[in-house]
């Protein structure tokens, strides 16, 4: 595991834990930038500039410490019920290299309901 990666399971671990429980409802509280399947895959390694992310997407839930936004940045949303249960988290770490061209896509989805990763980017895993 990356250590963005790591940094995002842990992040999403412990907002998870402070929800608790594991009964869900189809309503409640949604925070943050969820990014669309669409949105993400619109997105193009080593064309898409992090410039041009932060004008799609707006400001990023986190970025590394460093450079004006960091090598990465991403955007977190959690959808939470009424009872405070977890119902969808998703973290998107969009990764850049020195040139600010995205180098890496990251998706971590989680909750009762969470649809898979979108295909996109599961073809960068092979």
């Amino acid at each position: 595991m990356t250590r963005m990666s790591t940094t995002l399971f842990l992040a999403l671990s412990s907002i998870a834990a402070a929800c608790g429980g594991d009964s869900a409802s189809q309503t409640g509280t949604q925070t943050g930038t969820c990014l669309t399947d669409g949105q993400i895959c619109s997105l193009a390694l080593g064309v898409t500039t992090e410039d041009g992310v932060l004008k799609q997407f707006g400001t990023p839930s986190d970025t590394a410490a460093g450079m004006a936004t960091g090598p990465y940045v991403s955007y977190v949303c959690l959808r939470i019920s009424n009872s405070g249960v977890l119902l969808y988290s998703q973290a998107v770490a969009l990764q850049f290299d020195a040139n600010t061209l995205l180098t890496n896509i990251i998706v971590d989805r989680s909750g009762s309901d969470a649809t898979p990763i979108p295909a996109c980017v599961a073809k960068l895993k092979t």
